[in-house]
């Protein structure tokens, strides 16, 4: 009895993990942008960890719907832009998701922060011991990096803007790797959320419409 208790939770295991991983399927009409937010079984046995704020931010990885990306990047559109750019953003999620991956792809690329009413663009890289960022506003701008080799606990990143503001900064991937969202918080009080990876990629165009 005792040796069939590991092949019990292995089989378990992989019908969650299965369920989890098929409820937002990709063959769906991407414009139909709905949230979608499993339940705990699911972090609990594929792997996703969170799918709540904050600890979501701990996660190993998360599901991100086409959705969630297009709130973020158009979190500072006015009322009348909303809509349009949702679409922009879906439209471009569906032109590129399953674009061949590129040499580096899932360890840099395009970076966006959605801050103080302004969308920060820029780009990231990272390698198994570090990483680093740098987004611009145009009149503002902030960095973040961290170092496990030279005394970072964690892969948070250690936020500085020109401004004087200091802080912090998590990003955890989607289930395919090559790209996520995040969270940034700075010690006065403002925070903001982060979209990396191709997704980012539209978020120049969306920043230089008025």
């Amino acid at each position: 009895m005792k040796g069939s208790l590991p092949v019990v939770t292995l089989c378990l295991s992989s019908l969650l993990g299965a369920c989890c991983m098929s409820v937002k399927p990709y063959d769906v009409d991407r414009l139909e942008l709905s949230d979608y937010h499993p339940g705990p079984w699911c972090g609990l046995f594929s792997g996703y960890g969170a799918t709540t704020e904050p600890e979501r931010a701990q996660a190993v990885y998360t599901p991100v719907a086409p959705a969630e990306y297009g709130e973020i990047l158009c979190e500072t559109r006015s009322v009348e832009d909303y809509a349009s750019c949702i679409n922009r953003v879906a439209e471009y999620y569906r032109k590129f998701e399953d674009a061949p991956e590129t040499e580096g792809s899932s360890t840099s690329g395009p970076f966006a922060v959605v801050m103080d009413g302004k969308l920060y663009v820029g780009s990231y890289r990272t390698d198994l011991s570090s990483g680093s960022f740098l987004v611009s506003s145009g009149t503002d701008s902030c960095t973040g990096s961290y170092n496990a080799l030279f005394g970072s606990r964690s892969s948070v990143f250690a936020v500085s803007c020109d401004d004087g503001r200091t802080g912090s900064a998590e990003i955890v991937r989607d289930r395919k790797g090559r790209s996520g969202i995040g969270y940034i918080s700075l010690t006065e009080g403002t925070k903001g959320k982060i979209v990396f990876g191709w997704p980012a990629a539209v978020a120049p165009k969306l920043a230089a419409t008025p």
